[in-house]
């Protein structure tokens, strides 16, 4: 997958991984993650228009009672974390507000589809 993310990115984007060796099985669609992947990927072209980095990491994390009770949803059990960042420009706060809205759009007209938050929890 990061091959391909690699073949799809201007080469002024540089791909740095950090990777856990010793990740624990997760049940995920297959193609639904990759999608969300290349998706962010893509959308660092737009962040990133003069060059930057995207970071892609994975990590065991074990949530807490604490981080439960914060977060609806969240059960105490020993998950896997994927985050994916890059060294672009950000969000306005307007568009931070909307960020999980399922018809989100970027500001600009890009020939891409949208990013597909949908697939997304709010953290």
């Amino acid at each position: 997958m990061i091959k391909r993310l690699q073949g799809t990115l201007p080469r002024m984007i540089e791909i740095d991984t950090n990777l856990a060796e010793d990740l624990r099985i997760v049940e995920a669609d297959h193609t639904q993650f990759e999608q969300i992947i290349m998706n962010l990927g893509l959308n660092a072209r737009h962040a990133v228009p003069d060059g930057g980095c995207l970071v892609i990491e994975t990590r065991n994390v074990d949530l807490d009672d604490g981080f439960c009770r914060c977060h609806l949803g969240g059960s105490p059990d020993p998950c896997v974390m994927v985050s994916i960042s890059d060294t672009g420009v950000g969000m306005d706060a307007k568009t931070s507000e909307q960020l999980f809205e399922p018809f989100l759009r970027p500001a600009k007209p890009v020939p891409e589809p949208a990013l597909g938050w949908p697939w997304f929890m709010e953290p």
